[in-house]
């Protein structure tokens, strides 16, 4: 019986009003519904409990509300990069773990959003430790093998102001295919 007593009473200050929802201390008079005075602050309205500052209304603790949320929207950024065409003409060398470094040059014939600037032109890659990927090797390649190059290059926000801003291109893959037979 006493278990079922102290149950009731359990479920029954359970369902009470949460704490959230009772009207609090400290808050500007003449705030309820259906007043219509003006709203007055209290004299000790944003103080602790030593009386000190805590902060004008509409400053967040501890910073002026100038320091909080400067967008990042402005800022480069890298996104993915990719482009493939005919190989043209090469310098490169062969490194350790199947990489290479030197120049390609590519008769671009596709790419992704980013590399729609280069399509139908011939560009020359800049290559530093990049994996080589692919059936053929540096010393088995001619004009004309199939090129894919990938990497990732830097960019702004299409509204930002890019008067002193260069893209930066970093390929870090390369594929060599021959041509197909057709």
């Amino acid at each position: 019986m006493v278990k079922k007593i102290a149950l009731a009473v359990a479920i029954m200050s359970l369902s009470a009003a949460p704490a959230w929802a009772l009207p609090g201390k400290g808050h500007a008079e003449g705030s309820h519904k259906g007043s219509t005075r003006s709203m007055e602050v209290r004299e000790d309205h944003g103080k602790g409990k030593a009386g000190t500052d805590h902060g004008k209304s509409g400053e967040k603790h501890g910073k002026a509300m100038g320091e909080h949320g400067k967008s990042h929207k402005c800022k480069p950024h890298a996104v993915a990069y990719t482009a493939a065409g005919v190989l043209v003409s090469d310098t490169l060398t062969e490194g350790e773990h199947q990489t290479v470094s030197g120049e390609v040059t590519v008769e671009v014939k596709r790419g992704n959003h980013f590399a729609k600037a280069d399509k139908g032109t011939t560009k020359t890659y800049m290559l530093e430790d990049s994996r080589l990927r692919g059936p053929l090797k540096v010393s088995a390649l001619a004009k004309g093998d199939f090129v894919k190059l990938i990497g990732r290059i830097t960019v702004l926000a299409p509204k930002c102001k890019t008067s002193e801003f260069t893209p930066t291109l970093k390929i870090r893959q390369i594929v060599f295919h021959a041509p197909s037979a057709s």
